[in-house]
């Protein structure tokens, strides 16, 4: 017996078949994957300015950003770390951007693969977060003329195995120098 009326509610899909049914969407929609998500998490214009975004981007964007949704950010990214993919093989003609992977001075937009390019990224972020520290910590006191912040050494210039340390290195220290044998 079937009924003349449409259902009300559709079919149940297997986890596979909603994934196949939305990655037809996007490939039919979208030059990529990327080009897609870029185009999901692009920032909103500020309220002054005319937005095109529907109602449910507008509603899903920010609950997925600020974690309001089951899967977090963080679980996107991990996954996306540790996909056996994410990183190139030894025979891949890119396996020298495994190199690259805690560089602080590369750009981690050139490099193809997820891991290098997210540790690189990763490393920057730290890198400038200690660099902005570092100044803060060795600024001397606006609000207290009289104190001023000094370097105390346990060894000086006349110490046959002493390394003097001045401000000027600890302003231009780095990650890379850390790195470097």
């Amino acid at each position: 017996f079937q009924h003349s009326q449409p259902r009300i509610h559709s079919e149940k899909h297997s986890p596979n078949e909603k994934m196949e049914e939305v990655l037809e969407a996007i490939n039919r929609l979208y030059d990529s994957f990327g080009h897609f998500a870029c185009e999901f998490l692009k920032d909103f214009p500020r309220r002054s300015d005319k937005d095109n975004h529907s109602n449910l981007h507008r509603c899903m964007a920010p609950c997925f950003l600020s974690g309001q949704t089951s899967q977090k950010p963080i679980h996107v990214v991990t996954l996306m770390y540790n996909h056996r993919y994410s990183n190139p093989s030894f025979r891949s003609q890119y396996r020298s951007e495994r190199d690259l992977s805690y560089s602080g001075t590369h750009d981690p937009f050139n490099i193809r693969h997820c891991r290098p390019a997210l540790s690189c990224w990763a490393t920057q972020l730290v890198r400038n977060h200690l660099h902005n520290a570092v100044g803060r910590l060795t600024q001397n006191n606006p609000l207290d003329p009289d104190f001023h912040v000094r370097l105390a050494a346990s060894a000086n210039k006349r110490s046959k195995k002493s390394h003097l340390i001045t401000w000027d290195d600890l302003k231009n220290f780095g990650i890379e120098q850390l790195a470097s044998p």
